[in-house]
């Protein structure tokens, strides 16, 4: 088993999300593609479009699973790894993009609604 092909996989993706998260805050340039997600738009769009933005845009332990998949998959086409790797890169990360943007939003108290 290759750690450091793991460690590497877990921090590009922990990096692609938390920073996905942070420019589609409220006041950055990506808060448009987040918008139509928040609470108050709940009545306005079907319930499952919400169940699908919740691991798209909208929640960041959540996020890892959908884009580590693709960034995974997507790297495996440069560097082949054993299909055993994804479910070893992708938990993880899940853990680490929730624990870290809890540190953020502790430290940094903005609005990240």
């Amino acid at each position: 088993m290759d750690y450091s092909t793991i460690f590497a996989q877990i921090t590009l993706i922990s990096a692609f999300v938390l920073g996905f998260r942070t420019i589609t805050n409220k006041g950055r340039i990506g808060y448009f593609l987040k918008y139509y997600f928040e609470k108050q738009h709940f009545e306005k769009i079907p319930p499952i479009l919400i169940w699908i933005g919740k691991p798209i845009i909208t929640c960041v332990a959540c996020m890892p699973s959908f884009w580590g998949t693709w960034i995974f998959f997507l790297t495996c086409l440069v560097d082949p790894m054993p299909l055993y790797y994804w479910p070893l890169v992708v938990i993880p990360c899940c853990f680490i993009c929730a624990m870290l943007w809890e540190i953020i939003t502790y430290f940094n108290p903005v609005d990240y609604s």
